[in-house]
């Protein structure tokens, strides 16, 4: 099973990080504390699906509030009202796909894992340590971060810059909500060796002051970040079930440098771009190269599968494992149970039906980086 039951993922992403009040039934009288969740290696492993639980669920958000705004998708007179005013680039206060809260969940559960992996192994923090898989749980916290508030501040322009200490989503929209100057009564330093909560003692509530970041300085933000904060990235879990699929479905070496290589192409540096999209194009391994495995009508295996010879990072839906989504239902124009909501726009048919056809590629297999097109159709 790819995630476990997905009920269990999206339960742990949106409940555990909340509060044990909210977790557990008052009525059972039971006190568990936070602490005593996290004690063995299961239990982390459980909060990072909950993570990708999360990340999931905006998936679909992206798609409407991307690629509709965009030239090569479309409304049909199925599309509700809500696509249309995407679609039109004027959507309402209420409009369902609009609102940020999802982007402020995964944000609020990260910054909640990242604290408990600071606090319970502060060894993530010190870049000389031997790499465990903590620090690379470390490191996926810190790349689905990132990657939310990147997502975010290019579909609004301007994000609120939550603090790491705000790690539910109450504390989120309290704090966005808030007239200037938000009081946390909880503040925890840590440290490479140990931690200092004020909580412990004296309780010390801290001000914060409410900041929006342009694109650009979450792009210098959350590069920086990247850049120094993460030793490792992307736990291998095939070693459990023998499946390679999970290296292309969990944040790994190779989406980390996807992410840098568009955040910095996104912010116009074309320098640094380059840099990290060359570590992918010419890695010695040959993976990602221009070969025959996808030749001819091979391509179509791209898109039947988790290739790992050929996808960076895919979201893994399965509907044996209950991970719905909405696309076959948006998109799918002959059962009658399904909408059809959306279509790609006629520039997007022709330029797949019409303008490449024919195209000759001189292969060189023993060194792809020679392949070129010869004759583009």
């Amino acid at each position: 099973m790819k995630y476990p039951v997905i009920f269990f993922t999206l339960l742990l992403g949106s409940v555990l990080f909340t509060s044990c009040d909210q977790l557990l039934n008052p009525e059972q009288e039971l006190d568990i504390t936070e602490d005593e969740l996290y004690t063995d290696w299961y239990e982390y492993r459980s909060a990072e699906m909950g993570l990708y639980g999360l990340q999931q669920e905006l998936v679909e958000q992206l798609l409407i509030l991307g690629e509709l705004r965009g030239d090569l998708m479309t409304v049909t007179p199925n599309a509700d009202a809500d696509m249309v005013e995407i679609c039109n680039f004027n959507p309402s206060r209420t409009n369902k796909y609009a609102r940020p809260t999802k982007f402020f969940k995964l944000i609020s559960a990260c910054n909640n894992f990242l604290r408990i992996l600071e606090k319970n192994h502060p060894e993530v923090l010190d870049p000389d340590s031997p790499v465990s898989n903590y620090d690379k749980l470390y490191g996926e916290g810190l790349c689905m971060r990132a990657w939310a508030y990147f997502n975010a501040v290019r579909v609004y322009g301007r994000v609120p810059f939550i603090p790491e200490s705000l790690v539910t989503i109450d504390e989120i929209e309290n704090y966005i909500n808030s007239s200037g100057t938000y009081i946390d009564s909880v503040y925890i330093d840590f440290s490479t060796d140990g931690y200092y909560n004020d909580t412990l003692g004296e309780n010390k509530p801290i001000e914060l002051e409410k900041q929006y970041y342009n694109t650009d300085l979450v792009i210098d933000y959350f590069t920086n970040e990247l850049e120094n904060k993460v030793k490792a990235v992307g736990v291998d879990h095939a070693y459990a079930n023998n499946d390679a699929s999970w290296e292309v479905t969990i944040w790994s070496s190779w989406s980390l440098k996807a992410l840098l290589g568009q955040m910095y192409l996104t912010q116009g540096n074309l320098a640094k771009a380059r840099d990290y999209f060359e570590q992918i194009i010419y890695d010695p391994s040959g993976r990602y190269q221009l070969t025959s495995t996808f030749y001819f009508q091979l391509w179509q295996n791209i898109l039947a599968g988790i290739s790992n010879e050929e996808h960076i990072y895919s979201v893994w839906f399965g509907k044996s494992y209950f991970q719905q989504n909405q696309f076959q239902d948006w998109f799918e124009p002959t059962f009658t149970n399904h909408k059809y909501m959306l279509k790609p726009t006629r520039a997007a048919t022709d330029m797949w039906e019409t303008i490449w056809q024919g195209q000759i590629i001189n292969e060189d297999p023993q060194d792809p980086r020679q392949t070129e097109m010869t004759y583009v159709g």
